[in-house]
């Protein structure tokens, strides 16, 4: 995997259609990573190195450090990311838009999302208990969870009602059995 380059992934079946998002720290701006399955992708991505891509998906901030990865091609030249969960924890949307730009109208999107974590359950809190401050919060850590865990349910929720609305295979349009894992 350390010497893998992105443009060169592919599934079991030969076809390149894979995206890790990831959060841009440098520009404050999301960022997918993506292979060049896309027609207009530029093939932007190709040569990072896929090790380089999962540490940029995956730098959760407070739990893990930020991730400075080398741009290709740019001596001396980098870019920070953090986790791609700080906007797309629940990926499903970004998933369907490329599914929608791969596709054409009648064919059938097939996309399945699989967590690790069980659905957002929310918390108890009192009515003399709304008032926290820092320490409350855990010093952001309950901010993030709670902002992921609205972030996650919502975007399901717009998958699944965007679906009826596509014109792509009349037998259901989208199949998506969310498991937790």
């Amino acid at each position: 995997m350390g010497r893998q380059r992105l443009g060169k992934c592919t599934n079991a079946a030969g076809s390149r259609s894979p995206f890790l998002r990831s959060s841009s720290s440098t520009h404050h701006r999301s960022f997918v990573f993506k292979t060049p399955h896309l027609r207009d992708s530029m093939r932007r991505d190709d040569d990072y190195r896929l090790v380089d891509v999962c540490l940029a998906s995956s730098a959760a901030p407070i739990y893990r450090s930020l991730a400075a990865i080398d741009t290709p091609g740019r001596p001396d030249t980098f870019r920070v990311f953090a986790d791609g969960g700080l906007w797309a924890n629940n990926p499903v949307v970004v998933a369907l838009v490329d599914a929608l730009q791969m596709t054409e109208p009648g064919d059938r999107i097939e996309i399945y999302c699989m967590g690790t974590c069980p659905r957002p359950s929310g918390d108890f809190v009192k009515k003399n208990q709304v008032h926290r401050g820092l320490p409350d919060w855990k010093f952001g850590g309950s901010v993030a969870t709670l902002g992921m865990d609205a972030q996650e349910f919502a975007y399901d929720n717009i998958a699944h009602m965007l679906a009826p609305h596509l014109d792509r295979d009349a037998f259901g349009n989208l199949v998506w059995p969310t498991l937790a894992v």
